[in-house]
């Protein structure tokens, strides 16, 4: 009985739309017409058009949110590109290479892993990298750390190993030239300061090592200074 009630209140309301002036006449002209749309069908066609702004408005959303995406790797990979170029600290004795110079010609002009974390992944990114362009590497060392770049903060060993790779090194803040630089920091006997700040303070304790040793220098400049010259910074 309740769905006679619910087909007869359908009929009666389609009814109550076509028996309105000129309603029967539009509908049976739009079935008859080439296009054949029919004037439920009518109703729709907003639902549709919004549906469709939307979907193209998704797409070049997504279009955007991927070149976006891509710029940002991209300026990651050129800011490792930069501080290889700018001999900031790096790890060579996790990468393999016996020189910095094999890093830098690869880094000049090839592509670069995407540093987010700078651990063992990131590592090995690179060196699989470096072992398709064709460069022999040799394993890490035990008790190495797994990093593409090293940080010389707070360790001796770390900053005798950036002066001897060829890292940035604010010579004229020291007042000796690099050369004098790298035969000191050559033997391990000689003590180097684990870098602090970064600034004046650790120039002055570098200094002042360097003066113990013998070595003499020229008067530190006037402003400020870094010991580890890292670029970008």
């Amino acid at each position: 009985h309740q769905a006679k009630v619910e087909a007869f209140t359908r009929a009666a309301a389609a009814y109550e739309v076509l028996s309105k002036p000129g309603a029967q006449s539009q509908y049976d002209a739009m079935e008859r017409s080439e296009k054949g749309i029919r004037p439920e069908l009518l109703d729709l066609v907003p639902r549709c058009v919004a549906c469709a702004i939307m979907l193209v408005y998704w797409l070049i959303q997504s279009v955007l949110n991927m070149r976006e995406a891509e710029n940002q790797k991209r300026g990651v990979m050129e800011k490792l590109r930069t501080h290889i170029m700018g001999k900031g600290p790096i790890n060579l004795a996790a990468i393999g290479l016996d020189t910095r110079e094999e890093l830098e010609d690869y880094a000049r002009f090839r592509e670069l892993p995407v540093i987010m974390r700078n651990d063992e992944a990131e590592l090995n990114e690179l060196r699989a990298l470096l072992s398709a362009a064709g460069y022999k590497l040799k394993d890490p060392p035990d008790g190495c750390e797994m990093s593409i770049i090293r940080s010389t903060r707070g360790s001796p060993d770390a900053l005798r190993a950036h002066i001897l790779n060829g890292g940035a090194i604010q010579e004229e803040a020291l007042g000796l030239s690099r050369e004098r630089l790298n035969a000191y920091a050559a033997n391990e006997s000689n003590p180097l300061i684990g870098v602090i700040n970064n600034d004046n303070e650790d120039v002055l304790k570098m200094r002042e090592l360097l003066r113990e040793a013998g070595e003499k220098l020229e008067p530190m400049p006037e402003g400020k200074w870094k010991l580890v010259d890292v670029p970008g910074n």
